[in-house]
Formats: C-alpha cells, sequence, structure tokens
C-alpha cells in the first residue's frame, strides 16, 4: 500500500527534494563566499550545481526506466 503510494507521488517527490537541494547549494555557496572568499563559494556552487543536477538525473532517468519496463510486462503477448 505504501509503495504504492510512494511509486504514484515519486515524481513530485523528485520535485520537491531536486528544488530543496538547489537552494540549499545557493544558500550553502553564499555562505561560503561570505567567510572563506568569493572563488571557494563560487566553486562550490558550480560544482554543487552540477552534482545535484546529475543526481537528480539519474534518478529521474531511473524512473522513466522502471515506468517503461512496467508498461512492457503490463503489455499482453501476442
Amino acid at each position: 500500500m505504501i509503495r504504492n503510494l510512494v511509486l504514484k507521488m515519486g515524481g513530485t517527490l523528485l520535485d520537491i527534494f531536486a528544488g530543496i537541494a538547489l537552494v540549499v547549494v545557493v544558500i550553502g555557496s553564499l555562505a561560503t563566499m561570505a567567510t572563506a572568499g568569493f572563488l571557494a563559494g563560487l566553486m562550490g556552487l558550480i560544482g554543487g550545481l552540477v552534482l545535484v543536477v546529475m543526481f537528480f538525473y539519474t534518478l529521474y532517468l531511473l524512473a522513466d526506466i522502471q515506468q517503461s519496463v512496467r508498461k512492457l510486462a503490463d503489455r499482453p503477448e501476442p
């Protein structure tokens, strides 16, 4: 029951967590710019954004693969 709920809301949950992660990276980078220096904060911003985007891209890709496999499994055999 909970598994089906999570699978149905999976896209929405991923969107929410991706947004939160991006906000955290920006705030953390701004804090680093204020304390450790502009260049360190800029590198943290660039690196953090790349990591977050690649991580969530991989999760979206896995979710799409899972949906495609499910469609193939539910398809009637000829």
